[in-house]
């Protein structure tokens, strides 16, 4: 792993963006995190061995910017979605991490949107709308319409089932989920990281 930039000060959350073959959506997906507000983010960017030049969009992107945000960068030699899930507890330094794939855009206030709820208590994860965009950018609707706050414990989600809401482009979840779920082979975990949060 590599930090690019120490940051200015101690972070208020970590943003994990896993990468692959992101190139045409990355720089400013990856922008759109480190312009968000209000907030001092830890950017970890693990590129997923990219083959359409991904990975030297994201060193040209962390490189230039010169705002307050801690970034690290690592590049897997082989492609292993699990390999992420093993290394961010050592990358990570905040206790919420955020997700934000290579391909999305998150809003300017969303880690602190997300923080501000994480400060009410009671939460281990929290998941967000998203905004659903066409190939030239055009807002085309939420991913799921309709739905406003809401909070369940184990129980219900084991009861009711997986929330449509819950994607993990668009989760949070505390330091102690890592904790709770420690690393998983990748021969166990066929369905993806999703499924464990």
């Amino acid at each position: 792993m590599e930090v690019i930039r120490q940051g200015e000060s101690r972070p208020d959350a970590t943003v994990f963006m896993p990468t692959w073959n992101n190139g045409r959506f990355l720089r400013p997906a990856l922008q759109s995190i480190l312009d968000q507000r209000g907030v001092v983010v830890e950017a970890v960017v693990f590129d997923d061995c990219s083959s359409d030049g991904t990975w030297e969009q994201v060193k040209r992107t962390v490189r230039r910017h010169r705002g307050p945000h801690r970034i690290v960068i690592h590049r897997h030699e082989r492609n292993d979605v699990m390999q992420h899930w093993r290394l961010l507890a050592s990358a990570c330094t905040a206790e919420w991490i955020v997700e934000a794939h290579g391909d999305d855009l998150s809003e300017p206030c969303r880690v602190a949107r997300v923080l501000e709820v994480a400060s009410r208590g009671g939460a281990d994860c929290i998941g967000s709308n998203a905004l659903r965009i066409d190939d030239r950018g055009r807002a085309i609707g939420r991913r799921v319409e309709g739905v406003g706050s809401t909070s369940f414990d184990l129980a219900r989600w084991l009861r009711d089932g997986w929330f449509a809401g819950f994607t993990g482009s668009t989760l949070a979840y505390s330091r102690r989920v890592l904790e709770m779920f420690p690393p998983t082979a990748r021969e166990r975990l066929q369905v993806g990281i999703d499924h464990i949060l």
